[in-house]
This record gives structure tokens, C-alpha cells and sequence, in this order.
């Protein structure tokens, strides 16, 4: 067998061991799992019931893992188990039950964006920021939340 051949052979080389699918090349010798049917998947619905929102509009994750929901009956944050209708983050009160967007930053904290009366509301490390439509943000609901890639929040 030729050189050229074998180094062929090696790329091309795959076999399938205890259950993984492994692929050898020159450049790098990659594992990849088996993939999984649907029947082996878990699955969980929550509902009204549960206290789960019928109306989400909005869901963000924060840095310390709570998953946040935006709805037009208010803020909600869920723990993987259940959901928790919030009137406050850290003790700080919302300036409106009628939440319409979220933003979670990378760093930590949560953006507030609301329906009823605009503005927005930044909650970090036990500390309340409100922003309204006197402080440069339009008048009305505030339906999204971004940031750019500059940092600077849309």
C-alpha cells in the first residue's frame, strides 16, 4: 500500500465503538454521539395549573440560571420547576405588572422592557435602575430590548 493510500485509508477511517462514532483524520481525532431518538428524550409541560404564563411574550435566562418570562400578566421566573409570579427582582418593586420584553446580559442582571406606561427597568446586584420616556427613551410600550455590537443597548 502506498503512502498516499494509507494516509486516504486514515481519512476516511470510521468506526463505530460502544455506542460513538469516531472520525480520524491528520488534523485532529473527533468523537461524536450517537444520535438519540425522540423516544429517548424527556419530556415536561406546564401549564396554567402549574402557574405557568398563557401569555408569554418574552423569555430571557440570566447569569445565575433563573429563566425570566415576559407576559401580559406580569414578570415570571422559573427554576426548572416551577414558576413564580414576581411583583419585585432583589426587592426592588416593577414599575408595571404588564412586562412586554426582557434582555439578560452576559455579565449579569436583567432588563425590564414594559406595555403599559414604557419604560424600562435594570435590576443587578440588588440595585434598580428605571428609565421613562423624560430620560431619553420614546414614549410607549417598549417592545424589544438589544444590545449592539458595540455594547450599547437598543
Amino acid at each position: 500500500m502506498t503512502t498516499a493510500r494509507a494516509s486516504l485509508l486514515l481519512h476516511a477511517a470510521v468506526a463505530a465503538l460502544s455506542g460513538l462514532l469516531w472520525c480520524a483524520s491528520p488534523m485532529a481525532l473527533a468523537q461524536q454521539p450517537t444520535p438519540r431518538l425522540l423516544e429517548q428524550f424527556t419530556h415536561t409541560a406546564w401549564g396554567a395549573l402549574d402557574n405557568a404564563p398563557v401569555d408569554i411574550l418574552n423569555v430571557a435566562q440570566t447569569s445565575d440560571g433563573w429563566l425570566w418570562l415576559a407576559a401580559g400578566t406580569g414578570l415570571y421566573r422559573f427554576d426548572g420547576k416551577r414558576y413564580e409570579r414576581v411583583d419585585n427582582v432583589e426587592g426592588h418593586p416593577l414599575l408595571s405588572s404588564s412586562v412586554r420584553t426582557l434582555y439578560a446580559p452576559p455579565e449579569g442582571g436583567l432588563w425590564v422592557g414594559y406595555r403599559v406606561g414604557g419604560g424600562i427597568s435594570h435590576f443587578q446586584r440588588g440595585q434598580a435602575r428605571h428609565f421613562a420616556a423624560g430620560q431619553g427613551l420614546p414614549a410607549g410600550a417598549v417592545t424589544s430590548i438589544a444590545r449592539g455590537p458595540d455594547g450599547v443597548l437598543w
